[in-house]
C-alpha cells in the first residue's frame, strides 16, 4: 500500500510541475501573445494561489484578463524585489519559489526577517490601493517565479467587484455581534472583511468536523 502511495505522489507531482512548467511559458510571452486558451489552462492550473482561489468564483473572465496583462519574473537567489522605502506599485504572486521578508530598524538601522513566503502566496497588496512606500524589503531565498500585477491592471480588472464583495461581506457581518462591537471603527471592519471570503454551499455540506 505503502508503495502505491509513494506511485500515485510522485505522479501528481509530476503532473503539476508539467502543468506548471506549461503555465510559466504561457506567462513568458508577451501579452498579445498569450491565447484565451492558455489564461483559461494558467487560471485553472493556478488554483493554489489564494489570491486566485478567492476573486475565481466571483468573475473567472476577469482572471483571465489579469493574467494576460500581469508580468512574469525569473529571479535567481538573493535578488531584491523590492527595497523598503521603494514606490508601491503593485503586487507579486509567488508561481515558483520563495522570498524572505525583511524591516529596517531605523533606530538601529538594522533588518530583521519578520516572515517566509512560498509558492502560492502573495505580498505587496497594498500598493494596490495605496500610494505609499513599500513597507518592508522582499529577497528570493532560492530560484524564483514572481507574477507582477500592476495597480493599473488591478483597478480595471478587479477593483470595482471586489469592492463590492467587500461592502457585502460588510453588510451580512453587520447582523453579527462580532461587528456590532465593531461598528465605530471602520478600519477594522474593512481589514476583517479583506481578509474573510464568501462561499456558497450546498444544503446538507459538513461545514465542521
Amino acid at each position: 500500500h505503502s508503495s502505491g502511495a509513494a506511485l500515485a505522489f510522485t505522479f501528481q507531482e509530476g503532473q503539476f510541475k508539467e502543468e506548471l512548467e506549461a503555465c510559466l511559458a504561457c506567462l513568458r510571452k508577451e501579452p498579445a501573445e498569450r491565447s484565451d486558451e492558455e489564461l483559461n489552462y494558467v487560471r485553472l492550473s493556478l488554483g493554489f494561489v489564494e489570491f486566485f482561489r478567492k476573486v475565481e468564483d466571483l468573475m473567472p473572465q476577469n482572471v483571465v484578463e489579469v493574467l494576460r496583462e500581469a508580468q512574469m519574473q525569473d529571479l535567481s537567489i538573493m535578488k531584491h524585489v523590492f527595497e523598503q522605502g521603494d514606490r508601491a506599485d503593485g503586487m507579486y504572486i509567488i508561481v515558483q519559489g520563495g522570498v524572505d521578508v525583511f524591516v529596517l530598524n531605523k533606530q538601529t538601522n538594522e533588518a530583521f526577517k519578520v516572515c517566509t513566503l512560498t509558492a502560492g502566496e502573495s505580498f505587496g497588496e497594498l500598493g494596490l490601493v495605496h500610494v505609499k512606500p513599500r513597507s518592508a524589503t522582499v529577497v528570493t531565498n532560492q530560484p524564483t517565479q514572481l507574477l507582477f500585477i500592476s495597480r493599473e491592471v488591478y483597478q480595471k480588472e478587479l477593483h470595482s467587484v471586489l469592492e463590492a464583495e467587500d461592502a457585502l461581506k460588510r453588510d451580512m457581518l453587520s447582523h453579527r455581534g462580532v461587528l456590532r462591537v465593531l461598528k465605530d471603527s471602520p478600519q477594522v471592519v474593512r481589514k476583517f472583511t479583506r481578509c474573510s471570503s464568501i462561499k456558497k454551499v450546498r444544503a446538507g455540506t459538513v461545514l465542521v468536523k
